[in-house]
């Protein structure tokens, strides 16, 4: 089958400098698509697939990424009919043996079904807490030995989720705070929460919109990155302050940016779109964004039938 995937390429008044993209360092991947971008300064990793160094079986089901610090592995989960229960496991790296699961009752049940995301947010970790946001709108921080320090139920706290395919966004490490995208059909927010105490630093109100993508924070750590059905966008970590927008994109819904240098990366889906996308309200000094790339690339793929 085919398909074509769209790229757009902004040029940001941003503090980061060159044309470098950032990697994750290779003994840790601490978020969903490492940092960000989806790359490690790992050497020597495998390009075909062989037998597993280990296996570990997992409580219920998940659809997020496990996240790696030093000698930790964190993976999430959920189970049940209405996914009633949320899971965080720890396991050891070198040979997967968990050191500790912990469950949590969901503050909201939402049913299960394939068409429903199914522990989808990819947890984040630091060097003190692990943090992981579930589709039942709970926020938990643990400590590194599964200890509980605190929780946040978003959706008693900024409106209850409408949608039908559950949440998928990631929590975003941006210096002491932990960002979430909230976007649904109905009260979507943006949000700064304290990683040591999980008290919102600041709360942005969005449109209502459908998305499932993730924020990405620039290499300086300042400002973090949203796109997001239909605009690209910058805000300030510190305050949640908009620096600039830009408007009129198409196909944004599902994919996450990526920053390289002072470039940022926004994938598209569906056609070539019919309208140029342009800055729109910005603030902030040094200028608007710029776009300067945009590109359509025909991506042929072949589903493999089995094994062979």
């Amino acid at each position: 089958m085919s398909s074509t995937a769209l790229f757009l390429g902004l040029l940001f008044a941003g503090t980061a400098q060159g044309d470098e993209l950032a990697r994750s360092p290779g003994d840790r991947w601490t978020g969903f698509r490492g940092i960000g971008t989806g790359w490690t300064e790992a050497a020597d990793l495998p390009t075909a697939w062989t037998e597993p160094a280990w296996t570990a079986a997992l409580p219920g089901e998940g659809q997020s990424s496990p996240v790696v610090l030093g000698d930790l592995v964190f993976v999430t989960s959920v189970e049940g009919a209405e996914k009633e229960l949320a899971f965080i496991t720890c396991l050891r790296l070198a040979d997967g043996l968990p050191l500790w699961i912990r469950s949590f009752p969901a503050s909201t049940r939402i049913a299960s079904s394939n068409t429903v995301s199914k522990g989808a947010p990819t947890p984040a970790v630091d060097a003190d807490r692990v943090y992981a946001l579930f589709e039942s709108g709970d926020l938990v921080c643990l400590d590194h030995g599964g200890r509980l320090l605190w929780s946040l139920d978003a959706f008693a706290r900024f409106g209850p989720f409408v949608g039908k395919h559950g949440l998928g966004s990631s929590p975003v490490l941006a210096g002491s705070s932990v960002v979430l995208l909230l976007e649904h059909e109905g009260p979507s927010h943006l949000i700064g929460v304290d990683a040591e105490t999980g008290e919102p630093r600041w709360v942005v109100e969005r449109e209502p919109r459908v998305s499932w993508s993730t924020p990405v924070v620039v290499p300086s750590g300042d400002e973090v990155i949203v796109s997001s059905d239909g605009v690209a966008e910058g805000f300030a970590v510190a305050d949640g302050a908009l620096r600039w927008r830009v408007a009129g994109i198409e196909g944004n819904t599902v994919p996450s940016p990526t920053v390289r240098g002072a470039r940022v990366v926004i994938g598209l889906e569906g056609r070539r779109p019919e309208r140029r996308p342009a800055p729109d309200q910005y603030r902030g000094g040094g200028g608007a964004p710029a776009l300067v790339r945009r590109e359509a690339l025909a991506l042929r793929l072949r589903v493999a039938a089995g094994p062979r």
